[in-house]
């Protein structure tokens, strides 16, 4: 029966030996698995394009970085321009900003004052459309600042909430072997 009971004795403690090596690699496996810092050093490119492509979205994205091409190219004439070239020099030199009203323009010749009138009036609602457009672009920035706001606002509470999360989990008692709190 002694010979039984030392069989048996190491049969346990070989299991027991298995068990812990089994847990062990099961918990190396895991934390592997979970360290997302390891898996950056390992392949950082797809987290840097990602990270590029959340900065670029952030920064205005496909629309910021088409308004930016638009203003490289030379800007489409207005209507107002186009009948400007049509005008003479100093006519045409008396409707540009600053705008200064002809004194008199009855003894221009009917076809000419029809051309000024007209440029006038396009030159008035070039303003007012120029007025709208600015108008437009406040309107889109102020939301697009509400957004960045709220944005930030939810990562902030996220990090706060993972901060005190692991402040809380070295604050805990661990548990030693017997499974009494120390």
């Amino acid at each position: 029966m002694g010979q039984r009971a030392t069989a048996l004795e190491r049969e346990i403690v070989s299991t027991r030996e298995h068990m812990t090596r089994t847990i062990d690699l099961m918990e190396r496996q895991f934390k592997r698995t979970v360290d997302w810092q390891t898996k950056v050093r390992a392949n950082p490119l797809p987290y840097v394009l990602a990270a590029l492509a959340a900065g670029f979205i952030l920064a205005g994205g496909p629309r910021r970085t088409f308004a930016t091409l638009a203003k490289l190219r030379p800007p489409k004439k207005t209507r107002l321009e186009r009948l400007l070239e049509n005008l003479p020099e100093g006519v045409a030199d008396a409707l540009l900003p600053p705008v200064k009203r002809l004194p008199d323009v009855a003894g221009l010749p009917a076809e000419l004052q029809k051309r000024i009138r007209e440029a006038e009036r396009e030159h008035e609602r070039q303003l007012r459309r120029d007025d709208e457009e600015r108008l437009r672009r406040v309107a889109r920035a102020s939301s697009f600042e509400r957004i960045a706001l709220k944005l930030a606002e939810t990562v902030g509470t996220a990090v706060a909430g993972i901060l005190v999360k692991q402040l809380m989990e070295r604050m805990e008692p661990k548990e030693d072997a017997g499974g009494e709190r120390g």
